[in-house]
């Protein structure tokens, strides 16, 4: 969502460290307020508009046409997943005919993929076809699953099943070792556990420069 932020901040002479210690918040968050990567809450867009002294209407710009292109670039992802997962299918195919060695292992991964990827990507063009055709019943189910709070729980909901994740697989991991499991069992969780780790930071630093 677009702004007049930095706008009015330069008119009146205020330092993005300045604005930030006023309103409590990181000096990244205002900066990528005025870049437009980051969309406030509601208690920070009011405190913005108080602090300037003007309306959130005259702060904040608000477009449908973001919202517009975000749809089409849906379908395209969709089209292009189905499309990989019937190049994955194709191609299992193949190697299961024609396989280079004795165990065709790979054919049946390949095939597995391309399975999920063009059932899940043709079930998405599927949806989208049958909300065309049920325009009312589809803007109800646009509508429940853009809820702010609905959102909110799903994500509060996620936040503490990844955090029991870090524990339950900490108890397993102790189980398995008392248990006498073999190590590559052990080694096998350990590195779930640390890709789990891994993806948490990769995207804690991404979003730290995209938002």
């Amino acid at each position: 969502m677009n702004n007049h932020l930095e706008e009015l901040r330069r008119q009146r002479g205020i330092l993005q460290e300045d604005l930030a210690a006023q309103l409590r918040v990181s000096r990244q968050t205002i900066s990528s307020l005025e870049n437009g990567r980051y969309n406030p809450s509601i208690l920070l867009a009011f405190r913005l508009a108080r602090y300037f002294g003007v309306s959130i209407e005259e702060l904040f710009i608000y477009s449908e046409g973001r919202h517009m292109n975000k749809a089409n670039r849906k379908k395209l992802n969709l089209w292009l997943v189905t499309l990989l997962g019937l190049m994955l299918i194709t191609g299992a195919v193949l190697l299961l005919i024609f396989p280079p060695s004795e165990l065709p292992a790979p054919g049946y991964i390949a095939l597995g993929l391309g399975c999920g990827l063009m059932g899940g990507g043709g079930s998405g063009l599927l949806a989208m076809q049958v909300a065309k055709n049920n325009p009312e019943q589809a803007q109800q189910i646009e509508i429940e699953g853009k809820d702010e709070r609905n959102i909110a729980i799903k994500r509060r909901a996620k936040a503490v099943a990844f955090s029991f994740g870090f524990y339950a697989y900490c108890a397993i991991l102790l189980l398995f070792a008392l248990l006498g499991i073999p190590a590559w069992a052990v080694l096998t969780l350990c590195g779930g556990y640390l890709l789990t780790i891994g993806v948490y930071l990769f995207f804690l630093v991404r979003y730290q420069k995209t938002m």
